[in-house]
């Protein structure tokens, strides 16, 4: 039966789509998966971003005797904790609507994958409680073991990084999965873009802690004034050296894709394709502002300019990021729902779309009490 069906171009191990149908339109879960992702991203990056750049900093500036580095980095580890809370709650949504659009595959794949995915809670723990670890070990002056366990936790966060690299891929490749299911091939998938797709990820996390940092160095004030323009200025040079590599990086994954594909990203009737090709030109030209910047990093516009720039980028690379999945997939007999398959709830869609405007209320208020209570607080002479 499995050759039969393998023999006419159909996927055994591909589950058939939800009898239910969607619960809502197209084009509102096409809208709201970049939407929320871009949102999670925000939060993911730094947490990412952050393992890897806090602990280089921190180590400079204790080799280096640097205390206004040192001060930065104190300031860049307490908002760990904060921004891997809020990467987990922006996380959920992300899931969610991969789950209803595209759950046969991402199921599928998940369990393909089998320990690896259910490990990822491990090392997100892991990751979560070092990171006050951490921050314990600065605080009482043992530098080494605070590197040391930073770099464990690094380690957690790239490994995440890593399954849900797979996972993505898997899902876009189910001529793979007989492979991965007979354990001819191992779980990883053997894809020409899942390196570049994999260094797309951590580079662009770097360049969104570099924005992060600068944008500390010009809100908070419990930093002295040293520290902020320390701040400012380290974090734009990580995010022009970052956005630089990324330039070449994106090319690569660029060129990994298919043809079919390639030729999709180009495509001036589809949205998704727009804001791509739009947020890679911001992309490049935001790396002439970031070096305006590091040269008058005093200047407000040193640091919302970038900031504006990069975040559109995010946008751009998410809905790019949408507009290559439904192109691979569109090539799968039967992959994705078409508009006959809707089955609309307003219920649910409304009763969604309330708590999804009461949760960015709530965290853009939680970040304003953050903010303010940086800028209520007396600056710290190092």
């Amino acid at each position: 039966m499995t050759m039969t069906l393998l023999a006419a171009g159909e996927n055994p191990l591909i589950p058939p789509r939800d009898e239910f149908g969607l619960p809502g339109w197209l084009w509102l879960f096409h809208l709201l998966l970049p939407f929320t992702f871009a949102l999670h991203v925000i939060f993911m990056n730094f947490a990412l971003g952050g393992s890897i750049i806090i602990p280089l900093l921190w180590a400079l500036g204790w080799r280096g005797g640097r205390a206004e580095l040192n001060e930065v980095t104190r300031a860049a580890l307490r908002i760990m904790p904060i921004a891997i809370s809020f990467t987990i709650t922006t996380g959920v949504a992300v899931l969610l609507f991969v789950q209803v659009v595209y759950g046969q595959f991402f199921y599928t794949a998940n369990i393909l994958m089998g320990w690896h995915w259910l490990a990822i809670l491990l090392y997100l723990m892991l990751g979560f409680y070092m990171t006050y670890a951490a921050d314990r070990l600065m605080q009482s002056g043992r530098t080494g073991w605070g590197i040391l366990v930073l770099v464990i936790v690094a380690g957690a966060f790239l490994t995440i990084a890593h399954v849900f690299n797979n996972n993505a891929i898997l899902s876009l490749r189910p001529g793979q999965w007989n492979s991965v299911y007979d354990g001819t091939s191992g779980v990883h998938a053997r894809d020409p873009m899942w390196t570049p797709r994999y260094l797309h990820s951590v580079i662009g996390s770097i360049a969104v802690t570099g924005l992060w940092i600068a944008a500390l160095g010009r809100l908070t004030r419990t930093l002295s004034q040293a520290a902020r323009r320390t701040a400012v200025t380290s974090g734009l040079w990580i995010v022009l050296i970052a956005t630089a590599f990324q330039i070449f990086v994106g090319v690569w994954f660029f060129v990994s894709l298919e043809s079919a594909t390639q030729r999709a990203m180009f495509d001036f009737a589809d949205p998704r394709a727009i804001l791509w090709m739009l947020g890679a030109v911001a992309g490049v030209s935001s790396i002439g502002f970031i070096w305006h910047g590091i040269q008058r990093p005093d200047n407000a516009r040193a640091v919302w300019l970038p900031i504006a720039l990069i975040g559109f980028v995010v946008i751009g690379m998410s809905a790019g990021r949408e507009a290559v999945r439904i192109n691979v997939l569109s090539r799968v007999p039967g992959a994705l729902y078409q508009p006959s398959d809707v089955r609309v709830q307003s219920g649910s869609l409304a009763l969604f779309l309330v708590t999804l405007v009461i949760g960015l209320a709530t965290v853009a208020l939680m970040l304003r009490w953050v903010w303010a209570s940086n800028r209520s607080s007396t600056a710290v002479t190092p």
